[in-house]
């Protein structure tokens, strides 16, 4: 068990001890309002110039001195009074803003004690700043720390990069939050564990100390958010257009095999988790994930094996994991990201007749994917690239801009997919034909895409009648999503959806 301080005990309620804040709220001048929040602690998204911000109040020049001194006085009367409680009461946020609100009410409004005695239990039973953010967690998706003296960022999947106005008030209260949060890992940061990287429920939390952190301390808590990711949401999002989704679904039906790839926050596990709303529920998924949960299941996939691939010395990782799901006949194997020696063993199971779907960062894509795929340290052979039958490039994240930029559709040689005309990949020639270009499905290659030939060919119909098909998907995602609410929802009419 980890020995962590978590109290910071006072000596005496009756000399009237007083526990300040473990972090502040400074006041920020700012333009125009983007949107205002309703929690218990107010908050606002606002404009300064090209920067936005995401800001709490009140902030503490909206507070007395003589209300600050009295809020480290219910912090100290919470602590001392709860750690008497049994368990699991003290660990309850209700319980300290009771106290807190009985103590601060004495002198203050009551309305504004109940907003004080927030942020005073916030930063006992909670984790301070970051339990703040955490209520707005289906908004934010990731929490930067650069370092204990300077402004808390977010990054919100609206607006993007926000500077926050909240701040630590040092390195030892950044050291005992982040302790606190990554409790139940069993891990700790520390001088002698000056990184982590470590999973806590839906987030995942990676830290560092000196003398790796120049500036003395950064965290980056990445959270998996509770919204539901679906097919739906990417339409609402502009992330992509029915089209595209129809193209994708059939693809999907096809046992193509995809990569999305893209920079880092451009939306990859976003639209990786809402493509598999569209595998019928009998299918056999198998998926691994390397420390992390990012995956969001809310379809009716019912045939599910996730795995854990660790990147840990000494325990089985992600290569590994992939071997094994091989072993275990899926008929779709889904991995989180590639980024080494799991890329060889994902081919090599495509060419057995294993379709895939995954991840994997690149800036651009069609011929750059295949080229990140070739080298060190995913080191894919050439004779087993040939497997990869799209590329999905994503967007750049930002403000409203996490798009589906470039899908492009490989045809080989080797395959007797093409004739002789293409970029010559080691021993094999593939054509690259860009399907979906500037976010926009492309009609001329869309007339020779090899999903759409294939996709006749196994049904036995014209090619004619798969763009009819495809066209009548479009729609048919259109009209699911209008009278749709859920995942779930979504995921059964796919399932109940009759071919031509």
């Amino acid at each position: 068990m980890l020995n962590i301080n978590f109290w910071q005990k006072p000596i005496s309620i009756r000399t009237r001890t007083l526990i300040p804040l473990s972090f502040t709220i400074e006041s920020v001048n700012f333009d125009k309002i983007e949107e205002e929040l309703d929690f218990k602690i107010k908050r606002k998204i606002v404009r300064a110039g090209k920067q936005t911000f995401y800001l709490f109040f009140p902030d503490f020049s909206q507070i007395k001195q003589n209300e600050l001194n009295l809020i480290g006085t219910a912090k100290a009367i919470v602590i001392d009074l709860l750690s008497e409680l049994p368990n699991p009461n003290y660990t309850e946020l209700g319980n300290a803003e009771k106290i807190a609100v009985s103590e601060l009410a004495k002198t203050l409004p009551f309305e504004k004690a109940s907003v004080l005695s927030a942020l005073v239990a916030c930063d006992t039973i909670g984790y301070g700043p970051i339990t703040l953010l955490l209520e707005d967690s289906s908004n934010l998706e990731e929490i930067e720390i650069n370092s204990p003296n300077t402004p808390i960022y977010v990054y919100h999947s609206r607006y993007g990069r926000c500077q926050t106005n909240l701040k630590f008030n040092s390195e030892e209260s950044f050291r005992l939050t982040i302790n606190r949060f990554v409790l139940e890992s069993e891990r700790e940061l520390s001088d002698s564990s000056p990184i982590i990287d470590v999973q806590v429920d839906r987030a995942r939390v990676h830290a560092q100390l000196r003398p790796y952190a120049l500036n003395g301390a950064c965290a980056t808590i990445r959270l998996s958010g509770r919204k539901e990711k679906n097919i739906s949401s990417l339409i609402s999002n502009q992330t992509t257009t029915f089209e595209t989704l129809a193209y994708l679904w059939i693809a999907l039906e096809n046992r193509a095999n995809i990569v999305i790839s893209g920079p880092p926050a451009s939306g990859k596990t976003t639209l990786l988790t809402s493509l598999l709303s569209m595998v019928p529920r009998y299918k056999r998924v198998i998926t691994i994930e390397e420390d992390v949960n990012e995956f969001q299941f809310y379809s009716n996939v019912q045939n599910i094996v996730s795995l854990y691939g660790s990147k840990q010395k000494n325990q089985v990782n992600t290569k590994e994991q992939a071997i094994n799901a091989l072993r275990m006949r899926p008929d779709l194997l889904v991995i989180g990201e590639i980024r080494g020696e799991e890329a060889r063993e994902l081919f090599s199971g495509s060419n057995f007749g294993v379709p895939f779907l995954t991840t994997m960062h690149a800036n651009e894509g069609g011929i750059s994917v295949i080229k990140r795929l070739i080298v060190r340290p995913m080191s894919v052979e050439t004779q087993s690239i040939s497997s990869l039958d799209l590329a999905i490039q994503m967007g750049q994240g930002g403000i409203d801009h996490r798009t589906i930029s470039e899908i492009s559709e490989y045809s080989w040689l080797s395959r007797a997919e093409i004739l002789g005309d293409g970029v010559q990949v080691g021993d094999d020639m593939v054509k690259i034909s860009p399907i979906v270009q500037n976010s926009t499905l492309n009609p001329k290659p869309l007339r020779d895409s090899k999903i759409l030939t294939l996709f006749a060919r196994r049904n036995q119909i014209k090619i004619e009648q798969a763009f009819s098909e495809l066209k009548k998907r479009s729609n048919f995602l259109a009209e699911t999503c209008k009278n749709s609410r859920s995942t779930l929802e979504i995921a059964e009419r796919l399932n109940s959806y009759g071919v031509l």
